[in-house]
């Protein structure tokens, strides 16, 4: 009789396993550091070598604090990803890629910031960027929380170069470049592709000689386009190598559009004084209800 009972039991906890739901969290020795919510371990994202990896575009929520962990959307997913709370901080490693969040080649992705997020690569020297754009790349960012990303040296805070895409729907985002890399666009040499803020808070500061919204250290600026939302950009300041004084970077460069928004352009100082807060072309739509403070407008 006990013996029955016993497979009773066990045939019951089996059945109540069975109809867990799909958004099951997942223990976290099964994700690192990581908690997922959202899709199914194995089938929507991955876990090995303390990287998670986004395989669909099943939404994922993820939260938890890391300095070995990171995320990489694999090629051409287009990922839903809502970023909770989230923390990753990354160091130092032979790795090719040590971006705390990664996009790869041809991927679009949403990222839905909830509470306070923060990815920083800059401590990490090779290759890291806060998040990682790349070429083909679409980064959309909305939601009500915040977010701080970080570059390390030549490297921005969000982006990459010049063929990748980010838009800034809403969210309180703080972007800071590495030394020759942009806050938000592009990389040591490498535009800032195109960037559209339709809303949001936005602080972008480009490490020395970048911009803090457009190209890195000795590239163009990209194709910008502020159709509202709050935006402080400061340009990196200048920089010396010898004898040689480099001029330093602007607080927003490249062609640019505004069309609304609260904007206001500083750029970084350098030993005449200091570069234009708006550098490259500025284009006003019609009608347009904006306010603008530059330190200077090329």
């Amino acid at each position: 009789m006990k013996k029955r009972k016993f497979l009773s039991v066990v045939l019951a906890m089996c059945m109540v396993l069975s109809l867990l739901p799909a958004n099951f969290v997942y223990a976290a020795d099964e994700t690192g550091d990581f908690t997922v919510s959202g899709g199914s371990l194995g089938t929507d994202y991955s876990y090995s070598d303390n990287v998670l990896t986004v395989l669909k575009s099943t939404e994922l929520t993820i939260s938890g604090t890391t300095t070995k962990d990171r995320i990489v959307v694999a090629s051409g997913v287009k990922a839903n990803l809502v970023l909770s709370n989230l923390s990753i901080t990354t160091s130092y490693t032979n790795d090719s890629d040590n971006s705390p969040l990664s996009l790869k080649d041809a991927g679009e992705s949403v990222i839905t910031l909830q509470g306070d997020n923060t990815l920083d690569g800059s401590g990490a020297g090779n290759f890291a960027p806060g998040i990682f754009v790349p070429n083909g790349s679409l980064l959309t960012i909305n939601g009500t929380g915040k977010l701080t990303a970080k570059g390390s040296t030549s490297w921005p805070g969000i982006g990459r170069n010049g063929n990748g895409n980010i838009k800034i729907e809403s969210g309180e985002i703080t972007a800071i470049g590495g030394e020759n890399g942009a806050g938000i666009g592009g990389s040591w040499s490498f535009s800032g592709g195109t960037i559209t803020i339709n809303g949001g808070t936005i602080t972008a500061t480009g490490g020395t000689l970048a911009d803090g919204i457009g190209g890195g250290r000795d590239a163009a600026g990209g194709n910008i386009t502020i159709n509202g939302g709050t935006i402080t950009a400061n340009g990196g300041g200048r920089g010396s190598s010898g004898s040689s004084i480099y001029y330093s970077g602007a607080g927003i460069d490249g062609n640019i559009t505004i069309n609304g928004g609260t904007i206001t352009a500083t750029g970084g100082a350098n030993w005449t004084g200091s570069t234009h807060g708006i550098g490259g072309t500025l284009t006003t739509g019609t009608n347009v209800n904006a306010f603008i403070i530059a330190s200077s407008i090329e």
